[in-house]
């Protein structure tokens, strides 16, 4: 009688300390530099677990809401990896609303991406130094680029900590202006494990570092899956070509260059993107 007590206590009391529920997403506070930062964890929900995905949305996009990244990291765990979006607060700038949020209440009110009309630009003239930022960001100096890629890199470092508690191999997916500071820091084979690097529109506001974007993702070591779609900025969709030139000259045979015919927050389009990501890791491993 008291063996079957005790197990009816053990029953009773799991819940009490289990990490998470199932399949609902977990908010973790990490300290990066002493700063506390926050990430939030979505597990794996296939009965195979294969990796673990880090995702660093774009600068002024906290939550990777203009990128689909809400409902990539749904699919993403239905297909067996275990994801961390790292929270991009803004140098100074309110965190906004999370998830799909933002979304929702652009559809519901009309508004769009902005049209390419809205973005027109083109790279300066080789020694001319410029900035190019897209209408619905503020501008951004160099000095507080590198403010960012030091804060960037840090949580970065502090996700990867807490990522490779998995024991899975680790992949990296990143928008924007991040996607281009984390290509600089991909390119100096910093001391980690990273498998993949997944970049959707990497460029840099200042022109002298964007135009070495397309050697870095050319040396780095994880493999590149280079994703582009027509509401990048001119910047982006301009390196194209030289991207994959650089790749088959450094002898990169693990990049891969994909186009999608809408923004991904089409969610048509974002399900067709974690086939592909699904599909690029499968390869490695």
């Amino acid at each position: 009688m008291l063996g079957r007590l005790s197990i009816l206590c053990l029953l009773m009391a799991t819940p009490l300390f289990a990490n998470e529920p199932a399949g609902e997403e977990q908010t973790l506070t990490l300290l990066a530099q002493g700063e506390e930062m926050q990430i939030l964890h979505r597990p794996a929900m296939a009965a195979e677990h294969r990796g673990t995905v880090i995702l660093v949305p774009a600068q002024h996009d906290p939550y990777g809401n203009r990128q689909g990244f809400a409902h990539l990291r749904r699919l993403l765990s239905k297909q067996g990896y275990s994801s961390f979006l790292v929270v991009n607060a803004d140098l100074g700038q309110p965190l906004g609303e999370p998830l799909d949020v933002a979304d929702n209440a652009n559809r519901e009110s009309g508004s769009a991406t902005p049209s390419q009309a809205d973005k027109q630009g083109s790279l300066p003239a080789s020694g001319q130094v410029s900035t190019y930022t897209p209408p619905y960001q503020p501008a951004m100096t160099e000095h507080t680029l590198d403010n960012h890629r030091r804060q960037l890199e840090a949580r970065l470092e502090a996700t990867l900590t807490r990522a490779q508690a998995d024991n899975r191999p680790i992949s990296l997916i990143a928008a924007g202006q991040s996607a281009g500071l984390i290509s600089e820091y991909l390119s100096g084979y910093p001391d980690i494990q990273l498998q993949a690097f997944i970049s959707v529109g990497a460029y840099l506001s200042v022109s002298e570092r964007h135009q070495h974007i397309s050697a870095n993702l050319s040396v780095m070591a994880p493999a590149v899956l280079d994703v582009y779609h027509p509401g990048l900025h001119p910047w982006a969709l301009a390196q194209r070509t030289q991207r994959r030139q650089w790749t088959h000259k450094n002898h990169k045979w693990d990049y891969r260059q994909i186009w999608f015919s809408a923004p991904l927050i089409d969610e048509q389009q974002t399900q067709r993107l974690s086939k592909e990501i699904d599909g690029f890791l499968r390869r490695l491993f």
